[in-house]
């Protein structure tokens, strides 16, 4: 034990208290593959199991034990590995308010497959604020927003090496002297936007989820997605990964997701005689 905090204040002195972004640094030599998730009980360390479902059938096409701590960078991965093992696209990539991000709606979206993900305030029953983003209107011919007020929000300059821009209120003062300074801004130089450079494609996925038939596909996401996780943590009683090492955590993924198919076939099938007789027919 003393060895083990020993290396741990010799990593701390040689990579510093605090890691790139300004936070403490944690130390995991436990399992130093794993990543940091946050659960019921706080911050651990552990694995997330992405996993995709085919529509039609309900079977499990894809499964990985990452380690990153939310979804938000997930999408287009996972339906990437998923078409890879199927050998065909899919049609629709559908997926929690989780995985709303533009960036991989920009690589997920092409002429033939569609991403059905809502905003987090598309599934939320919280009124949005009077001044919410979303109340600000865009003027494209005159590239700047419009505030609920009708002021103008003027374009200031690139971030993210030119992927978001910024838009900033023309006058600062006019932000100061309004009624609703405060509950819309306490920037002294007043309210600002930023405008993805992907933003028409932002607006496109919101409001493809309004449509009857897509909410349809997505009411059935949850039976589909939820069922094997279920399965896994009721049916086998499997709530942590007993293996060290990202390897290992796949390695019981995978064992997981082909317990799940076996016994969804069965379903399928016609139950274990079913099951038997199509494969003995193949």
């Amino acid at each position: 034990m003393q060895a083990k905090v020993n290396r741990a204040l010799s990593e701390f002195e040689e990579r510093g208290a605090r890691n790139k972004n300004g936070q403490d640094r944690q130390i995991n030599h436990i399992d130093p593959e794993s990543g940091y998730m946050k659960g019921r009980f706080g911050m651990h360390a552990g694995y997330s199991v992405q996993t995709v479902v085919d529509d039609k059938h309900g079977l499990i096409v894809q499964t990985e034990a990452g380690i990153d701590g939310n979804d938000r960078g997930q999408l287009f991965r996972q339906v990437e590995e998923a078409e890879s093992t199927l050998g065909r696209e899919c049609e629709s990539a559908c997926a929690d308010s989780g995985y709303s991000n533009v960036d991989e709606y920009e690589k997920v979206e092409t002429e033939t497959r569609m991403a059905i993900v809502p905003t987090l305030q598309q599934v939320s029953d919280k009124e949005r604020s009077p001044f919410d983003r979303s109340r600000f209107t865009y003027d494209e011919e005159r590239d700047c927003y419009l505030c609920p007020m009708g002021h103008r929000l003027l374009f200031r300059g690139f971030q993210d090496r030119g992927r978001r821009r910024k838009y900033r209120i023309e006058n600062p003062g006019v932000c100061r002297a309004c009624s609703h300074y405060g509950p819309c801004t306490k920037a002294k130089q007043g309210r600002s936007i930023i405008r993805h450079r992907s933003e028409k494609l932002k607006e496109r996925v919101e409001k493809r989820f309004e449509r009857p038939e897509v909410l349809e596909i997505y009411k059935r996401r949850k039976s589909r997605v939820e069922l094997p996780f279920g399965f896994m943590k009721k049916g086998l009683g499997f709530t942590q990964f007993n293996l060290r090492g990202r390897r290992g955590a796949q390695a019981e993924a995978s064992l997981l997701s082909l317990c799940f198919n076996l016994t969804r076939m069965m379903t399928i099938l016609g139950g274990v005689r079913g099951f038997i007789a199509n494969l003995t027919a193949i």
